[in-house]
């Protein structure tokens, strides 16, 4: 027993930082989630960590809930210039 026992182990790959950071910041501040998000993916396919679909998850949410605050600020803005315009 060279290897101390430990036979067949593979050292796992190490997920992304920035990845995880992407994914945190898509629901906290979208846009920001979504241009981390684009980020990590290009660092993840440079590196080949862990982490592509934490990155392209964060890039999904940041687009979802960005066009779910827009949405409604569109949908009213005709109203609000009626009454104050």
């Amino acid at each position: 027993m060279s290897d101390h026992g430990q036979v067949g182990v593979v050292p796992q790959k190490r997920t992304s930082t920035i990845a995880i950071v992407a994914i945190i910041l898509a629901i906290v501040v979208p846009i920001a989630g979504i241009v981390v998000g684009i980020i990590a993916r290009r660092e993840v396919a440079r590196t080949g960590e862990e982490g592509r679909g934490l990155s392209t998850a964060a890039i999904i949410v940041g687009i979802v809930l960005s066009i779910l605050t827009v949405l409604p600020l569109l949908l009213v803005l005709p109203d609000l210039i009626q009454v104050y315009g």
